[in-house]
């Protein structure tokens, strides 16, 4: 997959079904002019008005040497169709960035490519070594990996060990085991700490950290993170600041998590949340909402315990918008089954 940093897509028409049609210019130096017409479908939209399109089995030039090689493609627009990023991926003639088995998600380390992940992959019976300083994009398809066993005693712990940006898109972990001993920070399945966006991810299995802070099902430690579609099926144990998406989040913006869902047990000391254990925004200005969220795990703690959101540092109200929680919520102060404790 190759990243156009002189590539711009201009969408020209968009259907009710989400079929784009857009004007594809690409120039660089010691190459001539290519324009093209594509046609690709959305795949995901976030409220913020961020699309993922993908385009198949289409010659598209994209090179400085004017290959034309049929391709599928990631393209991400802000809300006036503006082009922020585009990759296309040669899927017949290169092998480079495919993830088809265990040995290849080696080739994320360090990497700030986008990789396509094309089947299920089943690590049972085989070690996963985690992957450090990943800054590009993992497209999942909706595939899975499976069965993977992590033991631990440092701090930022997760099959992405830290994340300081990049995308994860479209992808599930099932039966995931993670285990850290010791007083460390930041563990989750996912990523132990993030500043990447992540979209339509699915965790499940368990995250055993009973004596380290920053857990989470899907990430431990999020910072200004975007995230959007996250469900936490895994059943998660630590200290302080523990959520079944986030242990804890900060941001420096306007923020809504839409379709955050936990079925899990979370269990924890203080700041324990069935999507986020502590939830932070550092100005008065910012809106921070809630919507279609759920909870229907067990959630329990001693201090600031809530279905949603343990402690909501937040100097704005909470917005929630068609959310519910039916999981039951225990601990001996500031007990909610929306917001345990909210900061007015």
């Amino acid at each position: 997959m190759s990243s156009q940093q002189n590539a711009v897509l201009t969408v020209n028409e968009c259907t009710n079904e989400g079929i784009i049609t857009a004007t594809y210019n690409y120039v660089a130096p010691g190459c001539k002019y290519s324009k093209q017409i594509l046609t690709g479908k959305i795949v995901y939209k976030d409220v913020y008005g961020n699309m993922l399109v993908d385009f198949f089995d289409q010659n598209i030039v994209y090179s400085t040497f004017q290959e034309e090689l049929p391709a599928i493609g990631a393209v991400y627009f802000d809300e006036n169709f503006s082009t922020v990023h585009i990759g296309f991926y040669d899927y017949k003639n290169s092998t480079q960035y495919i993830l088809s088995s265990p040995a290849d998600l080696k080739k994320m380390n360090g990497s700030s490519a986008t990789f396509v992940l094309i089947n299920d992959i089943d690590f049972d019976g085989i070690s996963f070594e985690p992957i450090n300083n990943f800054r590009g994009t993992l497209f999942g398809n909706g595939y899975s990996l499976k069965n993977i066993s992590i033991s631990s005693t440092s701090s930022n712990v997760g099959i992405f060990n830290s994340m300081r940006s990049g995308y994860i898109i479209d992808l599930c972990v099932t039966d995931a085991h993670i285990t850290v001993t010791g007083t460390n920070s930041n563990v989750g399945i996912l990523c132990g700490s993030t500043e990447s966006s992540i979209y339509n991810v699915l965790v499940s299995g368990e995250v055993n950290a009973p004596l380290c802070n920053y857990v989470g099902g899907v990430a431990g430690f999020s910072k200004y993170s975007v995230p959007g579609m996250l469900t936490n099926a895994a059943n998660v144990i630590g200290k302080d600041y523990v959520g079944g998406c986030f242990g804890y989040q900060t941001t420096v913006k306007n923020i809504t998590l839409y379709d955050c869902k936990n079925s899990g047990i979370i269990r924890g000391n203080k700041y324990v949340g069935g999507i986020i254990g502590h939830a932070k925004q550092t100005s008065n200005t910012l809106k921070y909402e809630l919507q279609n969220c759920s909870n229907s795990g067990l959630i329990e703690g001693d201090n600031c315990v809530g279905g949603y959101i343990g402690y909501a540092e937040i100097y704005s109200s909470v917005i929630q918008n068609e959310c519910i929680s039916t999981g039951n919520v225990r601990g001996s102060t500031h007990v909610s089954a929306s917001i345990g404790k909210p900061y007015k």
